[in-house]
């Protein structure tokens, strides 16, 4: 691609499987299913527009407390706190542990 510093990703696993804190998949459909979610290493994921995560795939991160959330969400909450460790103190505050999307993330 010919952007300064970059290397080529030549591994044998999907980006979408790398160890991450947030996993943002975006524009293409059904690009996390029933066959990759056991491996996706993210513990939030903010979903893009189109539907990235199948009905299957999504029981599967929800069984493995992998909480997905709408990119606005997460861009509301970046817009406020600007970083991902005070992101990660509001999720686990008391004042959202009632919320259910975010139980499991502060384990």
């Amino acid at each position: 691609m010919g952007f300064p510093g970059a290397e080529r990703y030549d591994e044998d696993r999907s980006l979408l499987e790398e160890d991450c804190d947030i996993l943002c998949p975006c524009a293409v459909p059904s690009v996390i299913t029933e066959e990759n979610a056991p491996r996706i290493q993210a513990r939030i994921i903010a979903e893009g527009a189109n539907g990235p995560i199948t009905y299957d795939a999504h029981q599967i991160l929800l069984s493995r407390n992998v909480r997905s959330l709408t990119a606005v969400i997460i861009l509301l909450f970046f817009s406020r706190y600007h970083s991902l460790a005070t992101l990660m103190s509001i999720v686990c505050s008391e004042q959202t542990s009632h919320l259910s999307v975010f139980t499991g993330l502060c384990e």
